[in-house]
């Protein structure tokens, strides 16, 4: 549906809206829709809420009156030298759709216009505020989220400008790190509603799958500032969007609904969707070629052809002992590691996929694995655990996960990668990503530089691209190819 909404051409930073003074947006083009108007600027509200991602120039004016804008502001501008500072936490912002919105607290430093005085607010001011939508947060409740990018303070009576201030202007969303670990590339304006990531094996594209009131894939490109390629949506009563992941080739990208339902996609157009009925609750690319597995809510595990939508092998229920939570595959393709969960323990179980059978079993203490891997070899199998954090065990010997030694090794206790060629295991950490060796020793350590208590994080297969999602942001690192891979 096209939207009529007031699109303002400004130089520079400025962007207006039928007001006499102009706000700060991100670029020379924006489109800024009133918070309190139309339902048909309403629409075009939440559209900016539940995907930031797709429209990031659009930006939301909102004004506060009376004694609430007096109430935020704080200034003496005969004062040597004179100040005000706005404080955002005072205001009452309004609800979306029914929804809180939380905005970051202040103060903001706002700059005195000439020829301006404590008189001019004493009579009465109104602030003008722009937002930036950043999606959705659902802790500690669901709630939309934004960010102040400008403030004019008026008077109420003829809109004379007095105060104002500005969002510093973004940095380049990738330029060299300052620092070691530090990302390559930092994008704002992600949904905050992600709740899978996955990373192309060659690293050029991410998927990211969202829940919430708009559930969707979205696809970017990450050959140079990542950008949105395409989204698809779910169709209500879909379950939302649970996990996303690519084909070994990286043509295909494969979607899983709550409801098991497996979409497929070409990976950089978004189109040859085919809908393929799985019933799987988590899944995983399985080399080579066009094979994702997908594990079921009855404990089956079905090996799908991306190209058409048939089955390459199945593990039916009886071969299980429940509900499959956890998936990896070899990197050879020769593999494959399920985790269930029993009423005891944790079972890990090791298959060879070209023969169909059973390769070996390893048990764990109860509901406490996070993650599961194998290592190149095909027989070394690496499990994160929520006390312990990282273990290993061989498949081929005494089939006793013990515990590998260090202290990034006991942080693992999240999502787990091996990296391909590498002989290493990537680790998701709060705050980024670290890759060990069996043994403990720190290869790589890689930071967001952002302060969240939650990150999605993705490496490609060989682990020279790494992308994590959080906090509103998607964040890139790039290391160098080697001369033998070039």
């Amino acid at each position: 549906m096209q939207r009529s909404l007031e699109i303002a051409s400004c130089p520079a930073l400025a962007c207006c809206l039928g007001v006499a003074a102009c706000l700060c947006a991100t670029g020379a083009r924006c489109e800024v829709v009133a918070l309190s108007a139309s339902k048909q600027q309403e629409d075009a509200v939440i559209e900016a809420f539940l995907a930031p991602g797709e429209f990031p120039q659009r930006q939301l004016l909102w004004t506060a009156t009376g004694e609430q804008a007096l109430f935020a502001l704080e200034a003496s501008l005969s004062a040597t030298p004179p100040f005000a500072k706005l404080f955002p936490e005072r205001l009452s912002f309004p609800h979306v759709a029914g929804y809180p919105l939380q905005i970051d607290k202040g103060p903001l430093m706002l700059e005195p216009l000439p020829r301006v005085s404590d008189e001019d607010i004493d009579g009465g001011i109104e602030l003008r505020i722009l937002l930036a939508p950043s999606g959705q947060r659902f802790e500690p409740s669901p709630s939309f989220a934004a960010r102040i990018v400008g403030v004019d303070v008026v008077v109420s009576r003829g809109g004379k400008p007095l105060l104002r201030w500005r969002a510093p202007k973004p940095l380049a969303a990738c330029r060299k790190p300052k620092k070691v670990g530090a990302p390559t590339c930092s994008v704002e304006g992600i949904g905050q509603e992600a709740v899978s990531l996955a990373t192309s094996p060659d690293g050029s594209l991410a998927a990211l799958s969202f829940a919430g009131l708009r559930p969707r894939l979205e696809m970017y490109d990450l050959k140079a500032e990542p950008t949105l390629l395409w989204q698809a949506l779910l169709p209500r009563g879909s379950g939302g969007a649970v996990e996303v992941a690519f084909s070994a080739d990286g043509r295909y990208a494969a979607l899983l609904t709550g409801r098991g339902v497996l979409h497929r996609f070409d990976a950089r157009t978004g189109e040859a969707h085919l809908r393929i009925a799985s019933r799987g609750r988590t899944a995983r690319r399985v080399p080579p070629g066009y094979i994702v597995a997908v594990a079921g809510e009855a404990g089956a595990v079905t090996l799908w052809y991306l190209s058409d939508g048939t089955i390459a092998w199945r593990l039916p229920p009886r071969q299980l002992r429940g509900p499959v939570d956890r998936l990896a595959a070899s990197s050879d393709g020769q593999r494959l590691i399920t985790l269930e969960y029993e009423e005891t323990r944790s079972v890990v179980r090791l298959w060879n996929i070209p023969t169909r059978k059973l390769v070996a079993q390893l048990s764990v203490d109860p509901y406490a694995v996070a993650d599961v891997a194998v290592a190149d070899d095909g027989h070394t199998v690496i499990v994160s655990h929520g006390e312990k954090g990282l273990l290993r065990a061989d498949a081929k010997g005494n089939k006793t996960f013990s515990e590998v030694p260090g202290k990034w090794a006991r942080e693992c206790r999240g999502r787990i990668q091996w990296i391909t060629g590498a002989d290493l295991v990537s680790c998701a950490l709060s705050d980024g990503e670290v890759q060990l060796d069996l043994e403990g020793k720190l290869h790589e350590r890689r930071t967001t530089q952002i302060p969240s208590g939650h990150w999605l994080v993705s490496p490609s297969a060989e682990g020279e691209t790494l992308v994590a999602v959080g906090a509103g942001h998607l964040v890139v690192w790039r290391k160098p190819r080697s001369k033998e891979k070039k």
